[in-house]
């Protein structure tokens, strides 16, 4: 094995990965959260469209970081910058995002479970898509990677779309999540009282 990138990787990765990471790690899981009926509950993910600045300021996020990924596949092994992006997510997870109380996560307690989950998101977040993005130039070259990012810009959307619509639907347009773990989540079916 050797420490060094893949100086030809040329910058529609930065694309390819901001869009493949803001629908795994964004817009998957809420539109998971909804079919499971956790969708704005106390602890649940929030969505990327909260509001139109939110929505900027994660893409935003999303693209720095895609740059930064770049560059360090350029110069570095992936499997170094896989080393490097599972202790930057931990920093992360440990000291910047917050979490709502009681909820069992890095800040509170770090079990295996815990551990496993942490690494299998960062490594479908940060590391496959290189490996994916790879596999696609080598066998279909640009073409490839124009359908690819095609059809992840419509998964987005498609996403994004049925997450607003049910944000409409449900009554959390604009955004109010529950606060409290001792409140009650927005009932998602209507109650029907018989006389």
């Amino acid at each position: 094995m050797t420490w060094r990138g893949d100086k030809t990787l040329p910058w529609t990765f930065i694309p390819f990965l901001m869009l493949t990471a803001v629908f795994v790690g964004e817009v998957l899981p809420v539109v998971i959260g909804i079919f499971g009926g956790m969708f704005g509950a106390y602890g649940a993910k929030e969505p990327i469209i909260k509001t139109w600045p939110d929505f900027g300021i994660v893409l935003i996020i999303y693209t720095v970081l895609g740059s930064f990924f770049w560059l360090l596949y350029r110069y570095i092994s992936w499997w170094i910058v896989g080393l490097f992006a599972f202790v930057l997510a931990f920093t992360l997870e440990k000291w910047v995002y917050s979490h709502p109380e009681g909820e069992i996560g890095l800040t509170n307690t770090m079990s295996l479970g815990a551990f496993v989950q942490f690494v299998i998101i960062y490594f479908l977040v940060l590391v496959l898509p290189y490996l994916v993005f790879q596999a696609i130039r080598r066998k279909w070259n640009t073409r490839g990677l124009v359908v690819y990012l095609i059809i992840v810009i419509f998964l987005n959307i498609l996403g994004l779309g049925f997450t607003y619509y049910s944000m409409v639907k449900k009554g959390l347009w604009p955004w109010r999540p529950v606060q409290s773990p001792h409140r009650v989540a927005v009932v998602t079916t209507p109650v029907m009282c018989l006389r």
